[in-house]
């Protein structure tokens, strides 16, 4: 007799929830694109084919847990910044494993540079998934305003 839910239970819970045919093409549509990003991004790293499975089974798993459209899509956006934010990092990390000296590489101007580059440009699809997840700002400052 065991003390914790069955693993089918646990691995049913994520799909309890049924979505229709537009948001489970979203889900398919978005794993299938972040599992190939994450294969490019971790190819120097581990094999392709494996790094894209389990990415693509992984982020599927975590969209289709989401209720709605809208935060699939904004979990979505939210996961491609995170990946254009980890492409300086694996670049660099790779960099350092093959280099004679890592700690000069890495502190380099232009190398801060290159991470800082990324990460605004990062932070495009992570604004824009804050504003699917939160909706319209303008509407929600004017209802925290008084009425005077």
């Amino acid at each position: 007799m065991s003390t914790s839910d069955a693993i089918r239970d646990r691995v049913g819970s994520l799909f309890d929830r049924s979505h229709d045919a537009v948001t489970t093409g979203l889900v398919v549509v978005f794993a299938l694109i972040l599992g190939a990003f994450a294969a490019w991004l971790l190819a120097d790293v581990l094999p392709r084919t494996v790094t894209f499975v389990l990415a693509a089974v992984g982020f599927g798993a975590l969209f289709y847990s989401r209720g709605t459209r809208r935060s699939v899509v904004a979990f979505g956006l939210y996961a491609l910044a995170a990946l254009v934010a980890l492409i300086p990092v694996v670049y660099e990390l790779v960099l350092a494993l093959n280099v004679a000296d890592p700690l000069a590489h890495l502190v380099s101007a232009t190398d801060l540079l290159f991470v800082l580059l990324f990460w605004v440009v990062a932070l495009v699809p992570a604004l824009v998934g804050y504003r699917v997840a939160s909706g319209p700002f303008v509407p929600r400052i004017r209802s925290r305003l008084p009425d005077r």
